[in-house]
């Protein structure tokens, strides 16, 4: 990220990219290491939360929490559409906004295995 892009953000985004930016790199290193689908349930379980997190300090704008997700998301190696898919949960939860992970998978014509997770609020 460019120094004038960091100078210019404001204490929200600030906090949003100091949030995420670890939450992403946990989150790509627990892929490498745990199977997706332990990863997935515990995620779904964090969804409530808890009485006093940050969701009670003034919640950002969906639109922040993506941009956030993102950006740290570049400069995370490998952070594929299953990290950012689940780090994008856990933040809007943590806001108290509703989404919901999904999970898509199929075929190719030339018979390739292809998988793809997004959120939907």
């Amino acid at each position: 990220m460019a120094l004038r892009t960091l100078l210019s953000l404001s204490s929200t985004e600030w906090r949003l990219l100091a949030s995420a930016f670890p939450l992403v790199a946990a989150i790509r290193l627990w892929l490498w290491l745990t199977p997706s689908r332990t990863i997935i349930e515990r995620v779904r379980r964090m969804e409530s939360p808890a009485p006093g997190s940050e969701a009670d300090q003034g919640a950002p704008n969906v639109t922040s929490i993506i941009w956030a997700v993102s950006a740290a998301s570049r400069r995370v190696p490998h952070a594929s559409c299953l990290t950012q898919a689940l780090a994008a949960q856990i933040l809007l939860s943590r806001y108290k906004y509703d989404s919901q992970l999904c999970l898509g998978v199929g075929h190719c014509a030339d018979g390739r295995f292809l998988a793809h997770a997004w959120v939907e609020r």
